[in-house]
């Protein structure tokens, strides 16, 4: 999807969630309230990959204050965190985080915003085939709670393409929401039942976990990288943090003075590999400690940027011409200036392990995440989504999701900065992930990184001979996301990565 608008516009994945978004902007609302209800109407519409139960993460920027700043609601660890957790249920944060946008920065009032997704989920919605597929290839997990088998199947049969899904639990829980606040969402029956469940499942969850949670207001990370000045996530959301780290490296490179875009060329590509891959390799050795300082991160980006290009160097002979730099998605920008971009997940495979309660989805992964923080902290993210600032004013915005939403940002970023393209090419051009891995004999093992099956041929055998190795297979996730690009003229542009 890719459009033009004017001066307003909604970037996000489902259609109907768009419309939602562009009706709010048109009813007096400002891009705060439109991604509080396009971000509520897509956990209504999301293939199991949102979930009120999840974690949100979003980039904002006033018109009027001429702020960015960063909401981080991601996740918190139980307080029993060295307990047996069978499932690894977290506590989720859209729920405060959607009513602290609306409260901080909208016009509108929170019930008012989130009433078109109320209507959605008790009027239903026509499944189109990717929902149809997923509930298919997910149907043994599905088929677990009664819930599952009563909402997603009909005479034993999955749920087909054009069949109306309708979720009128979904909507008494909006409901309470608006009227309660997301108080009721940790304080009140929902969180009631939801310790319940997961205790009876074997997770490790209690009513002092959920009524303990806290959303927190974070300084952005902030770089200077060509002409813009970027900010990114930041805190224990680190997506941000390689991405930023990655772009300060290739600073230092002219990655478009090769023949051709870098998917066309062998060794563009491989640099971008390079200096990504160890970009990931620094921010996974951050002590989550060290992320909450800002001061001392924002210290060590040129440094350790300045490390990876080295290494970089010494693995690829550059030419010296060269020298010279699951979950969905929202981007919204209003005709006041106001822009948001944020991620809502369910932070695991659709539907995590089939568990509901009152409809909803629980993150509950079954696996505890390996980089777990300790008992009742924020628990680290991939998250990752920038703002980049031009003459004082919103150049872009856009932000990833998927396994490889790092890879997919950073070369989102370089493809609008350094190739000049324009949104659409910027999101459906071929492009690397991240490494794909498969299970065997109860290890993990490295199968290669994903690439896009459009890359030609002779470029992976030249960077095979090189020593990187790839995977084609089956599935293969490069990354989603959305951009919006700012024009000179004011108009906007936008357009997403296709799922």
């Amino acid at each position: 999807m890719s459009k033009t608008s004017k001066k307003q516009i909604v970037v996000g994945y489902h259609p109907i969630a768009n419309r939602i978004g562009e009706k709010i902007l048109n009813s007096g609302g400002n891009a705060f309230d439109a991604f509080v209800a396009t971000t509520a109407a897509e956990c209504v519409l999301g293939e199991g990959v949102t979930s009120l139960a999840g974690p949100l993460g979003a980039l904002l920027y006033g018109s009027k204050s001429k702020k960015c700043y960063y909401l981080d609601a991601g996740f918190n660890t139980p307080l029993n965190i060295g307990k047996k957790d069978k499932i690894g249920a977290r506590v989720p944060g859209a729920p405060a985080g959607l009513e602290a946008i609306s409260k901080k920065f909208g016009k509108l009032p929170f019930h008012k915003v989130l009433e078109p997704a109320i209507q959605l989920a008790r009027n239903g919605f026509k499944l189109n085939n990717l929902y149809a597929d997923l509930i298919f290839f997910n149907k043994e997990k599905l088929k677990k709670s009664q819930y599952g088998k009563q909402k997603f199947f009909q005479n034993n049969k999955p749920l087909a393409k054009g069949k109306i899904l309708k979720f009128p639990e979904v909507a008494v829980v909006l409901e309470s929401l608006a009227k309660k606040g997301s108080k009721y969402m940790y304080e009140g029956e929902w969180a009631k039942k939801v310790v319940k469940e997961v205790q009876k499942k074997g997770g490790i969850l209690t009513m002092k976990d959920f009524s303990q949670y806290e959303i927190k207001w974070r300084n952005p990370i902030k770089i200077n990288y060509r002409d813009y000045k970027i900010y990114s996530t930041s805190g224990r959301t680190f997506g941000g943090l390689a991405v930023c780290l990655a772009l300060k490296a290739l600073e230092n490179l002219d990655i478009s003075s090769f023949k051709n875009h870098y998917s066309n060329d062998a060794t563009a590509l491989e640099i971008l590999i390079r200096i990504n891959n160890e970009a990931e390799k620094v921010v996974n050795n951050f002590k989550p400690k060290e992320l909450d300082n800002n001061f001392l991160i924002q210290k060590l980006i040129n440094k350790k940027a300045h490390e990876i290009l080295e290494k970089v160097q010494k693995e690829i002979k550059i030419n010296k011409s060269v020298h010279g730099n699951h979950s969905y998605q929202v981007s919204i920008i209003d005709k006041e200036g106001n822009a948001i971009t944020g991620t809502n997940s369910i932070q695991s495979l659709p539907w995590g392990e089939g568990i509901f309660v009152e409809g909803i989805p629980l993150t509950a992964s079954g696996i505890v995440t390996p980089f777990s923080t300790n008992s009742g902290e924020r628990e680290l993210s991939a998250l990752s989504m920038h703002m980049g600032m031009k003459s004082s004013k919103v150049a872009f915005i856009s932000g990833a999701f998927g396994s490889s939403l790092i890879p997919a940002e950073f070369q989102f970023l370089v493809n609008i900065i350094d190739y000049k393209l324009s949104a659409k090419k910027a999101t459906t051009l071929p492009r690397f992930g991240t490494t794909a891995w498969e299970m065997k004999n109860k290890k993990y093992i490295q199968k290669g990184i994903w690439l896009d099956t459009r890359i030609k041929k002779s470029i992976i055998n030249t960077l095979n001979k090189r020593g990187l190795k790839f995977e084609q297979e089956g599935w293969v996730d490069t990354g989603f996301g959305s951009i919006i690009l700012v024009k000179p003229d004011g108009s906007v542009e936008g357009s997403i990565a296709p799922v």
